[in-house]
């Protein structure tokens, strides 16, 4: 009789069905829900085998996946799953193994997003949101991890989290897309226990805000030497917010005080609303009548830390439009070494938006 060998070609799975399912952190790590497991494969592998390894513990579908990432914005060892059995667990990689550090519950619904960031410290905060109305914070501390926050939303359920540290003070910033068409922003000192505080509510989407990122920006010669950006300026924190409106847009959270970035945000108003009007002349989109309620006032958002309080200058700083369809996810890169956004819309289709020196707005 013939001996009759095998091997594995490919083990692949489905994603969740779900705008936040994947997340893509180092070493070309791609994480992502499948079902009621997180699956870790490597697209860059010259093999091809598909998923390599499967993370089990949740008992219904994984929501949400992310990377924890650390101050700078570059992703770590830990993912934090969120599923629809009211729980989140913390996974870490430890040598070439992962393994379950903590299980985060106390949600009475599914929880739908997550957001986390590590600190110089070692401590990892964790924010979940749930369908139950509320957000819960949860520390996380080598084995240990405690719950130190809930916030209640009320019907305003937040849809995606984004959480980063604001340069020049150190605090913690969390962004909320909610169901009242608004970005929440809440801030907290890094000491442990801590709690977060209602700061700043940015108002501008016409329909729910899906999808909230942030954008650490340092500057470099490719920015300095691009008109559409050129007043960013190092330390500068960009906020993207995608929402069911079509469009996309991007916040400034800048170090500068409000009496400096007036002149600024008249000249940007200009621009955005050019670019709505420029939008309703090509489609005939009747929602793009709103030029005429477009608003990049700045808004002063002070932040607590441990010598006392620091302002902020917050504004409208571009509106991206492009979509036809429900944007439900975005995502930071770079491309040339300049900062470059992407979006997933319900029109099937995905943009990259890139800063375009000679128009002097986001083209795609």
């Amino acid at each position: 009789m013939s001996s009759v060998s095998t091997k594995s070609e490919l083990i692949a799975s489905a994603c969740s069905r779900t705008a936040h399912a994947l997340d893509w952190g180092a070493e070309s790590i791609v994480a992502f829900g499948a079902g009621s497991i997180v699956a870790l494969y490597d697209p860059t592998d010259p093999q091809g085998l598909g998923i390599h390894t499967t993370l089990q513990g949740h008992t219904k579908r994984v929501n949400c996946v992310r990377f924890v990432r650390s101050i700078s914005g570059t992703a770590t060892d830990t993912i934090v799953s969120a599923s629809a059995d009211c729980t989140a667990r913390v996974w870490q990689r430890i040598s070439q193994d992962w393994e379950c550090k903590a299980v985060l519950s106390g949600h009475r619904n599914s929880v739908i997003s997550t957001a986390s960031v590590e600190l110089e410290d070692g401590l990892i905060i964790v924010a979940t949101s749930s369908t139950d109305g509320t957000l819960r914070v949860f520390e996380i501390s080598g084995d240990d991890s405690v719950c130190v926050q809930t916030i209640d939303v009320g019907s305003r359920n937040a849809i995606d989290l984004a959480m980063a540290v604001l340069p020049g003070c150190g605090a913690v910033v969390l962004a909320t897309g909610n169901t009242d068409n608004c970005v929440h922003l809440y801030t907290r000192t890094q000491a442990a226990g801590e709690k977060f505080s209602k700061t700043l509510k940015l108002a501008g989407h016409e329909d729910w805000v899906t999808a909230v990122t942030f954008l650490r920006y340092t500057d470099s010669d490719a920015g300095r030497g691009n008109s559409t950006i050129a007043h960013w300026q190092a330390g500068d924190m960009i906020l993207a917010s995608a929402s069911e409106d079509k469009y996309v847009r991007l916040w400034r959270i800048s170090q500068e005080t409000v009496s400096q970035t007036v002149d600024a945000s008249q000249n940007s108003d200009k621009l955005a609303a050019q670019a709505l009007l420029d939008a309703f002349a090509t489609t005939g989109d009747a929602s793009a009548a709103a030029a005429a309620q477009l608003s990049t006032k700045a808004h002063a958002m002070v932040v607590p830390t441990h010598s006392g309080e620091k302002s902020y200058a917050v504004s409208l700083d571009s509106v991206l439009i492009g979509h036809d369809g429900w944007v439900h996810s975005a995502a930071w890169t770079h491309l040339d070494g300049l900062p470059s956004l992407i979006s997933a819309s319900a029109d099937s289709s995905v943009i990259v938006w890139a800063p375009d020196a000679d128009a002097g707005v986001w083209s795609s």
